[in-house]
C-alpha cells in the first residue's frame, strides 16, 4: 500500500513540475500556436495585415463588452443567463427602428435601452 502511495505522490509531483506548469509558458505556447496557424493557413498574406486583426477586434467588441458586464454580475452572485436574449431582442429592435422606420439613431438607442431595462425587470419579477 505504501508503494502505491509513493507512486501516486511521485506522479503528482512530476506533473506539477512539468514544462507547462508556469502560466507564462502556457500563455506563450498558445500565442506561438496561433502564430503557427497563421503561418500555415496564410491566404495571400491576409493573416499578417492590420485590416484582418482590426476587423476581428471590431466583430468581438460587443462580446467583450458583454463579458465585462457579465463578469461583474457573476462576481456579485447575481448570475443572469437572459443577457443573450435581451441582446438579440435589442439588436432586432434597433434594426427595425432605424432601418425600416427611419428613426434617428439616438431615438432608437433610447427605445432599445427602455426595452432592455423593461424586459430585464420583467424577467426579474418572475423569479
Amino acid at each position: 500500500m505504501d508503494e502505491l502511495k509513493e507512486a501516486s505522490d511521485l506522479a503528482r509531483a512530476s506533473s506539477s513540475d512539468g514544462f507547462f506548469s508556469a502560466p507564462w509558458i502556457r500563455a506563450l505556447s498558445a500565442l506561438l500556436f496561433v502564430f503557427l496557424l497563421g503561418l500555415i493557413f496564410n491566404a495571400d498574406g491576409a493573416f499578417f495585415q492590420w485590416g484582418t486583426h482590426r476587423d476581428m477586434l471590431r466583430q468581438i467588441s460587443v462580446i467583450g463588452i458583454l463579458a465585462c458586464g457579465m463578469t461583474l454580475v457573476i462576481i456579485t452572485a447575481g448570475i443572469d443567463l437572459s443577457v443573450g436574449s435581451v441582446l438579440g431582442l435589442n439588436a432586432v429592435l434597433f434594426a427595425l427602428l432605424s432601418l425600416r422606420l427611419g428613426w434617428a439613431s439616438l431615438l432608437a438607442v433610447g427605445a432599445c435601452l427602455m426595452a432592455g431595462v423593461s424586459s430585464l425587470s420583467l424577467l426579474r419579477c418572475e423569479h
